[in-house]
């Protein structure tokens, strides 16, 4: 008897970030290639990607996709998404600038998706902060 399929158990925003980032590292990529690095089935890669196309990151080929690039890729990229992609480096952008500080310093957030949530890669630390 066949083992049933493994399911997916990234959300959508995730799985988004990690075709993205495997198609931003290796080039254009096949549905097979990209169920394969995200885990899931070739209609959860499907779906994805006319996800990803219809929000401006990506183009359609036969059998795949691939990045447009830069100079065609005007257009503000989804919250989720930009809180997904990253999330490892962001984190260490943080603890090096929370180093940095000395006591009765500040630090100001702005609204762009790096700084929307700074808890999820801020180090934790004694502060009072305003939201």
């Amino acid at each position: 008897m066949e083992a049933p399929p493994k399911r997916v158990e990234l959300v959508p925003a995730k799985r988004q970030a990690l075709i993205l980032e495997y198609l931003r590292a290796h080039g254009p990529a096949s549905i097979q290639q990209l169920a394969e690095v995200i885990g899931g089935s070739q209609s959860t890669v499907r779906r994805d990607l006319e996800h990803l196309t219809e929000a401006g990151y990506l183009e359609r080929t036969h059998g795949g996709a691939l990045l447009i690039p830069p100079a065609r890729a005007a257009f503000e990229g989804e919250f989720s998404l930009h809180q997904a992609m990253c999330r490892t480096q962001k984190q260490a952008i943080g603890l090096e600038a929370a180093s940095r500080l000395s006591a009765r310093q500040s630090v100001i957030f702005d609204s762009a998706p790096p700084c929307s949530r700074p808890s999820g890669w801020w180090p934790a630390a004694p502060c009072r902060s305003r939201w």
